[in-house]
């Protein structure tokens, strides 16, 4: 393993005194020309496209000993960040013993210390890490050259790995949690967490009575976090079997089961007051975590994965020989995808401008009277005589007022809470994806469905906003739901014209200039530019 910053390897230095003000431990990493040369290649293809279910399912073509081997480095070097996120929490004083609610753990390696000895959480966390690293650093038990063969027992002595980290997990949760919490940092302990038991349940590498430390009881019943995850770890049974007593862990009786719950996760045990004091803390600081979370619970950073270019283009040139052998029919079908597209794009485009248009100018309205002929007409299209106005008056003033901050607290709610990518205009992520980049969440359909109701809103409450530059986002959101019904723009690189011929139409859309429109395209969104992409921005 790689030495990290100021020369320190967790096998030969001290590791309690460099993780004190560290992050992550140096992380272990697998040869580039290795024999997973061609999963790193993928899994970096991949980052963030898929939910962790899908990333953790056996690919086609892999053995599964490479996918477990693969992925335990993964998970390992998650841990080591995790460990370090909670380096100045768990110490001798506050951790005497690895325990995790009514359960603790001895250590015994099977190899150097054969009887277990009782160490505190931070001890045996560093016994356990580093007897992971050497696990993993050993060729003989995680081979790296191709051809080379992996032991028979492989699997088994990879159970073992796995059985000993879910400790740390339990631990922290029982005895961290709260902490974690009230520094922001549970976002990345419970996507960790979550991968973790996505990948075990895959391949059943932990026993269910091993889990009992994490959950609600010994009932069976899955405790807070596990409901999280959709129960994941219920097994279904109505008591599952004790964990049996293991070489290097046994549970500790101590006259009743603590339970992990909600509850016992934000509150005090000193006193009723302090018990009531902290659950409200914790209500207003879920409140306001809530408020910048998206709405899915697995959390990912932006893939600044760049796109493949010369790849794609030799993707392209073999495509359309394909079809032009194919015949003069399909070629010239296959050519005319780009224009269809181009047309539905535009059209659609057209039409959601017209919703945006009417449903602004009706909310609009709305804050200063309404109709009584048609409530859901404009001061403008009401009928002569039939418009009831709120007053001129305090009151009337304070509903104006109530009712344009509703919607733009509404608006600005929605947006952070369900889809954080489709904030703002838009034109600036739109300007990164066509230069290159992949940015998988900002182009998605939840991204459209929530940004055109939010955007009426937010225009309609007298905010000084506009809708013209956000119609380029909708523009583009459009063109890549489409583009999923046409096989030629499964293309990433082919699909970027796409992108580019519907900002062309979202500007068109939004002021009524077409050559505005494909001039914005030409000038603003893209660096290079070509004579097909001019094409499909007049067709849209």
């Amino acid at each position: 393993m790689e030495a990290g910053a100021g020369g320190y390897s967790p096998v030969g230095g001290t590791w309690r005194e460099d993780r004190k003000n560290a992050t992550l431990l140096p992380p272990r990493k697998l040869p580039a020309e290795s024999r997973y040369a061609d999963l790193i290649t993928a899994r970096q293809r991949t980052l963030g496209s898929m939910d962790l279910a899908a990333q953790v399912r056996l690919p086609a073509g892999c053995s599964e000993e490479e996918w477990l081997a693969f992925n335990t480095v993964d998970l390992f070097n998650e841990l080591n960040l995790l460990v370090g996120a909670i380096a100045d929490l768990c110490t001798e004083s506050t951790c005497p013993a690895m325990t995790a609610g009514s359960f603790g753990w001895q250590w015994a390696d099977g190899d150097k210390v054969k009887t277990p000895v009782q160490l505190s959480a931070p001890k045996y966390m560093e016994k356990l890490l580093v007897w992971v690293e050497s696990q993993l650093a050993d060729e003989t038990f995680l081979p790296v050259q191709p051809g080379q063969p992996f032991l028979p027992n492989f699997k088994k002595g990879i159970k073992v790995i796995y059985k000993r980290l879910f400790r740390i997990y339990a631990h922290v949760f029982h005895s961290h949690f709260k902490a974690m919490v009230d520094s922001d940092a549970d976002a990345h302990l419970n996507h960790s967490f979550k991968h973790f038991v996505y990948f075990v349940k895959e391949f059943d590498l932990i026993e269910d009575s091993e889990l009992e430390p994490l959950r609600s009881g010994r009932g069976g019943s899955c405790g807070f976090f596990f409901m999280k995850i959709q129960g994941t770890l219920c097994s279904g049974a109505a008591n599952p079997p004790q964990r049996p007593q293991g070489e290097v862990g046994e549970e500790y009786d101590q006259g009743e089961d603590e339970h992990f719950n909600k509850e016992q996760a934000f509150s005090s045990s000193s006193a009723e007051a302090a018990r009531r004091k902290s659950r409200a803390k914790a209500w207003r600081k879920r409140l306001v975590k809530g408020l910048k979370k998206p709405w899915r619970r697995q959390q990912l950073q932006p893939s600044w994965e760049t796109v493949r270019t010369v790849e794609l283009h030799e993707e392209e040139r073999n495509l359309i020989a394909q079809k032009q052998a194919q015949g003069c029919l399909l070629k010239w079908c296959w050519a005319l995808q780009n224009w269809v597209l181009a047309a539905f794009v535009g059209a659609l485009c057209y039409g959601t401008y017209v919703i945006i248009e009417v449903s602004v100018n009706a909310l609009s309205s709305f804050r200063f009277g309404f109709c009584q002929a048609e409530p859901f007409r404009s001061e403008e299209h009401c009928p002569k005589g039939q418009w009831t106005s709120w007053g001129t008056n305090l009151i009337g003033f304070a509903a104006s007022v109530v009712l344009g901050t509703w919607m733009a607290a509404a608006s600005a709610f929605i947006v952070s809470r369900f889809a954080p990518a489709a904030s703002g205009s838009g034109i600036p992520e739109v300007k990164t994806i066509l230069n290159g980049f992949v940015l998988p969440d900002v182009v998605t359909f939840r991204t459209l469905f929530i940004k055109v109701p939010c955007l009426i809103l937010a225009v309609a409450s007298g905010l000084s906003l506009g809708h013209e530059g956000p119609m380029v986002h909708v523009a583009v959101c459009w063109a890549n739901l489409l583009s999923r019904f046409f096989p030629q723009f499964r293309n990433e690189g082919k699909r970027q014209q796409l992108f580019s011929a519907a900002v062309a139409a979202g500007v068109s859309s939004a002021f009524g200039t077409p050559v505005g429109g494909v001039l914005f395209s030409l000038e603003e969104a893209r660096a290079g530019y070509g004579p097909s992409r001019l094409a499909m921005d007049l067709g849209s």
